[in-house]
């Protein structure tokens, strides 16, 4: 049988640069088809305008909430304020004739110096009603 009766090897119908090219393609089109297949990641977009909460958390009221005056679905609005602790407060208002200044939250069992930074510029308490009558009227 002569030489050139043998069908070549498929390793010799490519040239060593062709090969290569070849294998480098395969390789990228693997990658490629990885990358493609895999899920995208969670994006998450924030605005700086509003500040990041947690879930549950309730968004921060626009305005003061008066002490005084907030009913419990006001004081629960109020970050770190549950219906327990929004309870605690409408009974310590009650107890102590109202609030004569926000600093009055940390007697409150349950808020404490953490809770009551959090809250310090979201509540006021000017709604305090005067029980005494002015003496020059």
């Amino acid at each position: 049988m002569k030489k050139t009766d043998v069908p070549e090897s498929p390793d010799r119908l490519l040239a060593k640069p062709e090969r290569l090219v070849l294998v480098l393609t395969l390789i990228f089109v693997a990658a490629a088809a990885v990358i493609a297949l895999r899920p995208a990641p969670e994006i998450r977009l924030q605005t700086l305008s509003a500040p990041v909460r947690s879930a549950g958390e309730p968004a921060a009221p626009a305005q003061p909430v008066d002490l005084n005056t907030a009913d419990l679905e006001e004081l629960e609005s109020l970050p770190g304020i549950g219906p327990a602790l929004a309870q605690r407060i409408v009974e310590y208002r009650a107890a102590h004739a109202g609030f004569s200044s926000p600093e009055e939250l940390l007697q409150i069992e349950g808020i404490g110096e953490k809770t009551y930074a959090a809250l310090a510029e979201l509540v006021t308490a000017g709604g305090k009603e005067d029980t005494h009558e002015d003496p020059g009227r």
